[in-house]
């Protein structure tokens, strides 16, 4: 089964309400007619689908891409419009099925009353009027523990408890935290009056504190901001952060000192050499005074050498060193995990004119630079790291892997990071992944990855025999990447988004959706799926025997 589905588009000449907290639909008894489809849209629920007949499915006058109709005679099941054709290679329900997306799996509505009213309450269809809803937090009361933690009382009062996903306390060192600082969730009741305990807080700081409540219909509510001053003796506290640039003979370190104690920081940099908890007699750098982040660039080491490097700030106090960090310098350009390529900055145009709704419109983005790997993650290295293959096309272990989620690929990097400190391993943003596909700041107008002969640079469905190939079989692009085009799509980190005018930089996309981007095309596809502007996506749960991806890292 080919794997995209569903974005769900407003569509001119039909009913579309967007961002609906609460729509009410008479459906009555009979199947729908192209004049009463509706379409309901909310940032991490779905569609309700109408049902219809084949002569009717095929009178709708420019039908908007991602439109879903039930057919109820000839082949029966959904069928969704790709922007050029009407497509049905969903599996196909019973007739007269009513069906909703909860952004995870498809969920029967079961069947109400002629003349009912279905009302679509918070990102859920229920029959009859949505209740009343309530939703208070609120940030109570602190209580000091030692002089690095501390316990918090928080109230969450949400009606219907249905409407409540995660609760808990973010906190940070600035008023009003937000829940991209760091959260305490709640583990037993999301509701009521809870206790939460924080810890490893530094000493002599003040922290501000927000209870949260994160709702089904996508809605964050925060309650007051309450501040907090911890006691103790404070010390010097400084962190070394992960290495950078790393290549054969170099790399640049990178530090930070978070506090001085109360006592002005007069030295710091970097201690490093070929043993573990390396001292101020070791290889040592000094890089400026005072609190604030820090770098040192080492030139001349040994390729495929492992170095433990540790970061050091001098006050009255003493000597603090931070953390301990493993840099193993590369073998020519090749890593651990494969070969990445670096991508330089710049600036490009990414989408189309000339594909479907969604690749438009053409927007100018600026991006820094980045590292890419040059192939797909094999299932070799994805059994080395999570210790089975879970490949419809297994015994492969230079072929992509595929059939996994974009959830699992969360996992798969959690490991994967913990087994290095050399890089910080993630997804490439859907900008990075174009401009990287389109030859970055020397880019192409091929209609492919590397060229505009699909054949050439292509691994789809009229050369693949229908499963995915060995990685390099393919002509690279002009950056050395291979497969960008076909073989298996690749996930991208950005949740779904409609494309708007104008110039960004380094965009990430919306900070929540229900459907996570992939981009390339398949060995399963047509060549059109596999342009380079080309876009798809689904729930982040979603797996299919076509879907992987490829690494990146700064």
């Amino acid at each position: 089964m080919k794997g995209k589905l569903l974005f769900c588009l407003s569509f001119v000449g039909y009913i579309s309400l967007i961002n609906a907290q609460s729509v009410t639909i008479n459906m009555g008894s009979t199947p729908a007619h192209p004049t009463a489809i509706l379409e309901i849209f909310s940032e991490n629920k779905g569609i309700l689908i109408p049902r219809m007949t084949s002569v009717q499915r095929q009178a709708i006058v420019s039908p908007a891409t991602g439109l879903v109709v039930f057919q109820l005679d000839g082949t029966k099941g959904l069928w969704y419009f790709d922007g050029l054709k009407w497509r049905t290679e969903v599996p196909g329900n019973q007739a007269g099925e009513l069906k909703y997306w909860n952004g995870e799996s498809w969920v029967l509505i079961p069947p109400g009353q002629n003349g009912q009213t279905l009302t679509f309450c918070n990102g859920i269809p229920q029959w009859g009027p949505c209740q009343d809803q309530i939703t208070q937090v609120t940030t109570n009361a602190i209580k000091s523990l030692t002089d690095t933690s501390l316990s918090i009382n928080i109230s969450v009062n949400v009606f219907p408890i249905s409407l409540i996903k995660e609760s808990g306390v973010c906190y940070g060192t600035v008023i009003n935290p937000t829940v991209s600082s760091t959260l305490v969730k709640s583990t037993g009741s999301l509701v009521g009056s809870i206790n939460l305990n924080v810890s490893a807080l530094l000493k002599q700081t003040t922290y501000h504190f927000r209870a949260y409540a994160k709702l089904s219909d996508g809605r964050i509510i925060y309650g007051n901001n309450l501040n907090y001053t911890t006691s103790g003796s404070s010390i010097a506290l400084i962190v070394t952060l992960p290495a950078t640039d790393i290549s054969a003979n170099s790399f640049t370190l990178n530090g930070e000192v978070l506090q001085d104690g109360g006592s002005v920081i007069n030295a710091r940099g970097f201690v490093w050499g070929k043993s573990p908890n390396p001292i101020l007699t070791n290889n040592l750098t000094t890089n400026g005074k005072g609190l604030g982040k820090f770098q040192a660039v080492i030139n001349g080491l040994t390729g495929n050498t492992t170095y433990y490097i540790r970061s050091y700030c001098i006050n009255d106090q003493g000597v603090m060193y931070g953390n301990s960090i493993i840099v193993k310098t590369l073998t020519s350009s090749d890593g651990e995990y494969g070969r990445f390529v670096k991508v330089n900055g710049g600036t490009f145009n990414m989408g189309s004119d000339f594909g479907n709704n969604i690749e438009k419109p053409i927007h100018t983005v600026t991006l820094n630079s980045f590292y890419l790997a040059e192939t797909e993650v094999t299932q070799g290295l994805w059994e080395e790291i999570m210790g089975s293959d879970p490949s419809f096309n297994y015994d492969c272990d230079n072929c992509p892997v595929e059939n996994v989620s974009w959830l699992d690929i969360q996992d798969f990097l959690k490991k994967l990071n913990a087994k290095q400190s050399t890089f910080v391993f993630r997804l490439p943003t859907e900008a990075e992944w174009e401009f990287a596909a389109k030859g970055g700041e020397n880019s192409t107008d091929f209609l492919f990855a590397g060229s505009s002969d699909v054949n050439e640079v292509t691994w789809f469905r009229e050369n693949s025999g229908r499963k995915s190939q060995p990685v390099k079989s393919k002509k690279p692009n002009s950056l050395g990447l291979y497969d960008m085009s076909g073989n298996v799509w690749e996930w991208v980190q950005d949740w779904f988004n409609f494309y708007k005018p104008g110039s960004f930089t380094n965009p990430t996309g919306p900070v929540n959706g229900s459907s996570k981007l992939y981009r390339g095309g398949s060995f399963d596809d047509i060549s059109d799926d596999c342009r380079v502007s080309y876009r798809y996506g689904n729930p982040p749960a979603s797996r299919f025997n076509n879907l992987g991806f490829r690494l990146a890292h700064d």
